[in-house]
């Protein structure tokens, strides 16, 4: 039977569902742009994409330093650990961006995590788990 009244559940509805969107999109942005930098042979189109964005944004701050070195053998080696250091963090953001995708998947889908944070007793979730 319907009281009448709206409980907690129904106002996070509308954020749940925004939660699976801004999930699946993060989840699916990741996926392609992962696909597209390492499998595809030519050279992805498109204006957003996470790869580019990585790129133009730690380019030029390590562009800026590294023309500074008067010596030039270390200014070489600036340069090139670039390349390899630059791989290493593109997998480092494409694995938080999952995390932060299954963690709106999580949220949108009512996972049981979220319930210590409404003052659920321990036996209650217990309860509720097992």
């Amino acid at each position: 039977m319907h009281s009448g009244k709206t409980g907690p559940r129904s106002k996070s509805k509308p954020m749940r569902v925004v939660a699976l969107i801004v999930g699946l999109i993060c989840f699916f942005g990741v996926a392609l742009d992962a696909f597209q930098t390492i499998i595809l042979p030519r050279r992805p189109t498109g204006r957003l994409r996470i790869t580019r964005l990585f790129y133009l944004l730690t380019w030029g701050p390590w562009s800026t330093v590294a023309p500074r070195i008067k010596n030039n053998k270390i200014r070489e080696q600036v340069y090139s650990v670039y390349g390899p250091l630059s791989l290493l963090l593109l997998l480092v953001v494409w694995a938080l961006m999952l995390v932060l995708a299954f963690a709106f998947f999580y949220f949108a889908l009512g996972s049981p995590f979220r319930l210590c944070c409404r003052g659920t007793s321990r036996r209650r979730i217990d309860a509720r788990l097992g």
